[in-house]
């Protein structure tokens, strides 16, 4: 695949023997897979539960998904709550920073987990609100995406299987959607401002004041890594998302029927009645500030100062995936301590010093996990990406090993690229061939190993 690419694409091409010095070096990234602890990125593993859950509306929501979800997932909940209050309060509050709620999330775990339930409950709570308008299922493009906030500013995105998206985005040739990525992060940082949508023939210029759209994606751990691009990660994409992970599978129970209760609904509407925010506007919101008491101030400050440090480290080292990481941490931190603010009391909501704790605790948590995730799991260009794959396949097998017809099917390749992966992965040492000659790898019957490092 790599010398087909350098004939397709390369002008003048390369000769072979540059692009396997090539794909050599690529292949000295880490392997896709769970991260292990390095002296560089320490994995602190999944959140715990403690993280996972907020007083209030956020609890209140998460109790109704655990209990009607034929198989209930604590982060799954956890994060569909979350996304629903961003998007029910959505211009109507903010930090004494101008943050706004507005956030994008991602949940993935394997098929099967329970991905769809919190998706559902807040179709049936935005339908009960009467926003079901307000609520955006796939994204086709940026475009679209913009044609939907003109229409409702405020605005849920719920997207499954998001790491076709995402795909579809590193593989597109025709344009149509390379501006999705651009148009979600511009939406992002807009939150608090005026954003110019492009203008169509013969159409007056568009605009929408203080946009807020939130993002609740889920997705399959491999895939989703699979579709993120380098450029996602330096241009501050993946840095702008939280991601949950759901873990093991939970226990089978039977469910039922959503019934909402009344906390909920009580709540969840005392956000839609506009009369509760004085000189508030649909065209032009003017959001009520959140104050954050001197202890939760102090908390948040010391965070800030915590997160730049550990973001100039990650300069220094030329980590740019962990600058862009840490870049946002603290925005993170801001934006959910405002959260748990409302959910906890949404009439007279305050950011108090459990708020900021949690909030900050969450925040860097998260980034440490995500660094310790990502780093060589997202691959430079398509041959890298099929190095990774093979590690990854491997790193899965009993005793890390597997037999060439088996990896042949599990990477979905034809047998000559796979002979370029396993050529360029026994070079570096990355794997060893178990059974058949290690001089020529590529043999029927082969068995690799990968080597442990």
């Amino acid at each position: 695949m790599a010398t087909l690419h350098n004939a397709e694409r390369c002008v003048p091409s390369l000769d072979d023997s540059q692009v396997l010095k090539i794909a050599k070096s690529a292949a000295k990234y880490e392997p896709n897979r769970a991260p292990e602890s390095t002296v560089d990125h320490p994995d602190p593993g999944p959140l715990p539960d403690r993280l996972l859950t907020i007083p209030g509306f956020i609890a209140d929501v998460m109790e109704v998904t655990l209990s009607t979800a034929p198989r209930p997932n604590r982060p799954l909940a956890f994060a569909g709550a979350l996304t629903l209050l961003a998007t029910l309060a959505g211009r109507k509050v903010r930090t004494e920073s101008d943050l706004r709620t507005n956030i994008y999330m991602v949940g993935i775990g394997p098929s099967g987990i329970g991905k769809d339930h919190p998706r559902k409950i807040n179709k049936q709570i935005m339908f009960e609100l009467g926003l079901e308008d307000a609520l955006i299922g796939s994204i086709a493009s940026g475009q679209a995406l913009e044609d939907a906030v003109v229409d409702q500013p405020s605005c849920l995105a719920l997207t499954d299987e998001i790491d076709e998206l995402l795909m579809a985005i590193r593989r597109d040739k025709s344009g149509t959607r390379q501006n999705l990525p651009k148009v979600l992060m511009e939406l992002f940082t807009s939150a608090s401002v005026l954003y110019q949508a492009r203008i169509k023939a013969n159409a007056e210029r568009r605009r929408i004041n203080q946009p807020n759209v939130s993002l609740f994606g889920t997705a399959v751990p491999e895939r989703f890594y699979e579709s993120i691009s380098a450029r996602m990660m330096d241009d501050g994409f993946l840095g702008r998302t939280l991601i949950v992970e759901a873990g093991d599978y939970g226990r089978r129970q039977m469910g039922g029927p959503i019934v909402l209760s009344d906390s909920v609904l009580q709540a969840a509407r005392y956000w839609v009645d506009a009369a509760n925010f004085p000189n508030w506007s649909n065209d032009y919101p003017r959001p009520r500030t959140v104050t954050s008491d001197r202890e939760a101030t102090a908390v948040l400050e010391q965070a800030a100062d915590d997160f730049d440090e550990a973001r100039s480290r990650a300069h220094a080292a030329g980590d740019s995936a962990s600058v862009s990481i840490w870049s946002r941490a603290w925005e993170h931190a801001s934006k959910i301590s405002l959260l748990y603010a409302i959910s906890e009391n949404h009439e007279s909501p305050v950011i108090t010093r459990s708020a900021a704790l949690w909030a900050v605790e969450f925040a860097g948590h998260h980034a440490r996990r995500l660094i310790a995730t990502v780093h060589g799991r997202v691959a430079e260009n398509e041959f890298h990406a099929l190095l990774i794959k093979a590690k990854t396949k491997l790193a899965a097998a009993p005793s890390r090993t597997m037999t060439r017809s088996r990896l042949l099917k599990n990477m979905h390749v034809s047998a000559r690229d796979l002979d370029q992966v396993v050529t360029v992965l026994n070079d570096s040492g990355d794997i060893e061939v178990v059974d058949g000659d290690p001089t020529a790898p590529n043999q029927r019957g082969a068995r690799y190993r990968l080597v442990a490092e």
